[in-house]
C-alpha cells in the first residue's frame, strides 16, 4: 500500500490526522502565518508557543507523526527567538521530536524524505555536519529537485572540507533555479574560497547580471551589493 501524501501547510508544515485533531491542527497552522507576520519578538514568541502547543494536543489525539513533526518545525523556529543555550536546547528539542516522528512513521511509510532534510537541517544547525551531510545525500537522492535539500548540502560539505563536492551542488542549484542572482552568487562565492578566480568571477558577474535585471526587490539589492563586493574581493 502506497504512504498517504501530505498536505502541505503554512511555512512547509505538514497537515493531517484524525477529524478532531485537524480542526486544532488548523489553528495551529493560523498561529504559524499569524507569527511569520508579527514583528515584535515576544508577540511572535507567544504565537510560536501557541501553535506547538496545539500541534501537541493534535498529535495526542490522533498519534500521526505529522503532528510531532509540527511540534518539532516549530520548535525550531521558536529557537531563533532565542539566543545562547537556551536556542540550542530548542533546536535539540526540535530535532528529538523530528526523530521521533520519523521513528513512528517509517513502519506505516509515511516519513517522507523532506522529513528526513529536516533532520538534516536541524543536525547542521547544532554542528553534527558529518551526521547531517549522511542524511542530506539521501535526501538529494530521493529528491534530485529538492532546492533547500541541495543548499544546505553544499553548506555542510564545505564544512566538512570538501569542496569540489560542494561546487557540484551549488551547481545542481544554479540549473534548477539559472536565473537566481543568489544561486550565482553563492556559486561564484564557493569557488572564489576554493581559490579558482576565473570560474568565480563568471559566477558573480551572472549574479550581478540577473540582480540587476530584477532590481526594486530588497533581496536583488542585497545580491547585487554582495557580488559587487566579492568581484572587488577577486581583484585585489
Amino acid at each position: 500500500m502506497r504512504a498517504p501524501r501530505a498536505a502541505r501547510g503554512v511555512g512547509g508544515f505538514d497537515r493531517g490526522g484524525r477529524a478532531g485533531a485537524r480542526a486544532v491542527d488548523a489553528r495551529a497552522q493560523a498561529d504559524v502565518a499569524r507569527a511569520l507576520a508579527i514583528e515584535d519578538a515576544d508577540e511572535r514568541r507567544a504565537a510560536l508557543e501557541r501553535a506547538g502547543d496545539r500541534f501537541a494536543r493534535a498529535f495526542a489525539t490522533s498519534a500521526n507523526p505529522l503532528h510531532l513533526l509540527n511540534v518539532g518545525a516549530t520548535k525550531r523556529m521558536l529557537a531563533d527567538t532565542r539566543t545562547g543555550d537556551e536556542r540550542r536546547r530548542l533546536v535539540e528539542a526540535a530535532l528529538a521530536d523530528v526523530e521521533r516522528a520519523i521513528e513512528l512513521g517509517e513502519p506505516a511509510r509515511r516519513a517522507q524524505p523532506g522529513w528526513r532534510r529536516t533532520r538534516a537541517a536541524l543536525l547542521a544547525d547544532l554542528g553534527r555536519d558529518a551526521e547531517a551531510e549522511v542524511e542530506l545525500a539521501r535526501v538529494v537522492a530521493a529528491l534530485p529537485g529538492n532546492l533547500a535539500a541541495r543548499v544546505v548540502h553544499a553548506e555542510v560539505l564545505e564544512r566538512l572540507g570538501r569542496g569540489a563536492e560542494a561546487v557540484l551542488e551549488r551547481e545542481a542549484v544554479v540549473r534548477l533555479r539559472p536565473d537566481s542572482s543568489a544561486a550565482w552568487r553563492a556559486l561564484g562565492e564557493l569557488r572564489a574560497r576554493l581559490g579558482a578566480k576565473d570560474a568565480a568571477r563568471a559566477d558573480l558577474r551572472r549574479a550581478l547580471e540577473f540582480a540587476e535585471r530584477a532590481a526594486g526587490s530588497e533581496s536583488s539589492r542585497d545580491d547585487a551589493a554582495r557580488a559587487r563586493a566579492a568581484l572587488e574581493g577577486l581583484d585585489r
